[in-house]
């Protein structure tokens, strides 16, 4: 390969279209299933520990429960400024009492 070739082909690949960055462009219908589908799950996952009783994993449950709501708090009101589109937010909007629920009754029992 010549000196030339191999700097064509290196600009080629530098020139390869980027994925946007912007905020709104990342919520996609398919993106917004799947974001409510890890959250659901997480949801389940943080829930177990209520039955099997282990005080240890009511404590960590409540701690990522925690985390989530406020992270989800904050992602409604980055998606409300970036898309103003309803079912952005109603994820979000869902999830924060969801997962506070959770994180009070895991701190609770």
């Amino acid at each position: 390969m010549s000196l030339k070739q191999w700097l064509s082909l290196a600009v080629r690949v530098l020139l390869v279209p980027v994925r946007s960055t912007r905020v709104e462009d990342s919520l996609t219908g398919g993106l917004l299933r799947r974001e409510g589908l890890q959250l659901a799950v997480l949801a389940l996952v943080t829930a177990a520990p209520l039955l099997t009783d282990v005080r240890a994993l009511q404590l960590i449950a409540g701690v990522v429960d925690v985390v989530v709501a406020v992270v989800a708090a904050i992602a409604a009101v980055i998606a409300w400024r970036a898309s103003r589109r309803v079912a952005v937010v109603a994820i979000y909007a869902v999830t924060v009492p969801v997962f506070s629920l959770l994180a009070f009754v895991n701190f609770s029992v």
